[in-house]
């Protein structure tokens, strides 16, 4: 079952926020075609039986370089972090390796930054590639690759980037079956 409300609410979230790189740096996060069509199905998509529940929990997208990636993935993180509706939201920016996974994080500040009514709401920690959001006391944090140390997240969002370079499934079962 398709929810347009549900749908449209994502993509006014993200059309609030601002590009941070190239030709586009400071303007209107204004959705691509393509960009539409995912947020659309991943978010406005619900569960025949449950309606306040999304189809889908995990969606794997590949988007080749240089097509807004990272933009995309932070965005949909911060609207995670604050807009979905998640108390103590625990969205986690991950990667082959940390300095990889700071990509989106850097984006997503970037973000945030350039978005006073989210700068009102959240406290940035760039050193600990940390943003916390006072109103659901949520929180985006960027995690190593070290699998030993992600038992027990409580993981409500997930940016994993960069699937093809892990060395194996190790990282992505523990946080998304944790």
């Amino acid at each position: 079952m398709f929810d347009e409300k549900k749908a449209r609410r994502v993509i006014r979230f993200i059309e609030c926020l601002r590009h941070t790189k190239g030709e586009f740096h400071g303007k209107p996060f204004k959705l691509l075609p393509w960009q539409e069509k995912i947020i659309r199905d991943v978010f406005g998509t619900v569960r025949d039986e449950d309606p306040s529940m999304r189809q889908y929990n995990q969606v794997y997208i590949e988007i080749g370089k240089k097509n807004g990636k990272s933009e995309l993935a932070a965005a949909v993180a911060l609207y995670l972090l604050f807009a979905d509706n998640e108390p103590s939201a625990e969205v986690y920016g991950a990667a082959a390796d940390r300095q990889q996974a700071s990509i989106v994080f850097d984006v997503a500040n970037q973000m945030v930054q350039m978005t006073p009514a989210l700068m009102k709401r959240c406290k940035i920690m760039a050193a600990t590639k940390r943003i916390v959001n006072y109103s659901n006391a949520g929180f985006y944090q960027v995690l190593s690759a070290e699998v030993g140390t992600k038992h027990g997240l409580n993981v409500s969002g997930l940016v994993l980037d960069e699937v093809h370079a892990q060395p194996n499934r190790k990282l992505y079962d523990v946080l998304t079956k944790g």
